[in-house]
């Protein structure tokens, strides 16, 4: 016979449980603030965040699938104020109608600068190096068919002297896989991107545990192969944007930036595979080709000239050091060379 009493012992488990489980959560919530506290404590100014504020993306801006920046916005990348002008660009207000020439930079988020403020950008300090009239179209996310449509559009807006697009190796990604697609379920790939927006501590974790700069690298590697799908649509893309500089009489250079990767591994068979590839499709395309050297920080010194636990985004010396090899490359407005 069911009695009064049989029925309330699973009553009284259960109350239990849910009773330890709360506290375990808890305590495991007050460990995760104490440790995240620590972390701030100690190398607060040293970790970086990885977020960029929403309201600063317009979908569509350059064509459908070619996003860009909303226009007179404000916002944070990585900790980093930004600011958006008139015209949809990061950096200060720019006249288009000036006699000055123009100097299109078309690339991605290494190029835009996370963690970096405004006038440390390579933008900026090419602006200053060069005293002309920068144009810094570089949107997150962009890659190679997004660089089409940047150049288009701003070669209907206004006259433009020369073309530079700053080439990651994951610019030849021209869809949306990434790393943690592959890998990751949605529902924890959404909790990580809040980790890596909110928790310093999880930054330093994932350092300590993880060589994301090589699984970046392995990754973004496979693709450069002289028939993968990608890679051939890149160099296509590339061929089309020297077709419209040479419409316009507009001088195109294609800028090669590293991974720390390959800075820590410079001596490891294979490589720079990706960067000898693109160099002899670009040298085959007639195209203006720069490959940024590092070489000085080859080894143990490769982690100074990128954000902390990112392979891929520079530092503030970092930017300093592509815009002196960039400017020094392109040398005075309406000055030609060639360097392969």
């Amino acid at each position: 016979m069911w009695s009064h009493d049989t029925a309330k012992k699973p009553a009284k488990l259960y109350s239990f449980r849910a009773a330890f489980f709360i506290v375990i959560l808890l305590a495991s919530g007050l460990l995760f603030g104490m440790a995240e506290g620590l972390t701030r404590l100690l190398w607060g100014d040293r970790i970086n965040l990885q977020y960029t504020t929403r309201h600063l993306f317009q979908k569509g801006f350059y064509a459908a699938n070619t996003n860009g920046w909303v226009p007179h916005a404000t916002g944070s990348c990585a900790g980093a104020r930004v600011t958006i002008n008139a015209l949809g660009l990061r950096g200060p207000e720019i006249n288009l109608r000036a006699k000055e020439e123009k100097i299109l930079l078309l690339g991605d988020s290494v190029l835009f600068g996370p963690s970096v403020e405004e006038q440390e950008t390579i933008a900026e300090l090419l602006r200053a190096s060069l005293q002309a009239c920068i144009v810094n179209a570089a949107v997150i996310g962009h890659n190679t068919s997004d660089y089409v449509e940047v150049l288009r559009y701003w070669k209907q807006k206004t006259a433009l002297a020369r073309a530079v697009v700053f080439l990651c190796l994951n610019d030849v990604q021209n869809d949306t896989s990434t790393v943690q697609d592959l890998t990751l379920t949605k529902n924890l790939n959404r909790l990580l991107a809040q980790l890596r927006a909110h928790s310093k501590f999880y930054m330093l974790l994932k350092n300590t545990v993880s060589d994301r700069s090589q699984v970046y690298f392995s990754h973004d590697q496979q693709f450069y192969q002289p028939h993968d799908a990608r890679f051939q649509q890149a160099i296509k893309d590339l061929a089309v944007m020297q077709a419209l500089c040479s419409e316009m009489n507009v001088r195109f250079d294609v800028v090669l930036l590293p991974y720390e990767y390959q800075l820590r591994n410079s001596t490891q068979p294979g490589v720079w595979s990706p960067q000898e590839l693109l160099q002899e499709q670009v040298r085959a395309l007639k195209i203006n080709c720069l490959a940024i050297d590092f070489s000085s920080f080859y080894g143990s010194r490769s982690k100074e000239l990128y954000l902390y636990a990112d392979g891929i985004h520079l530092s503030k010396l970092g930017h300093q050091l592509v815009a002196e090899q960039v400017s020094r490359y392109l040398g005075p407005v309406g000055y030609s060379t060639k360097i392969f």
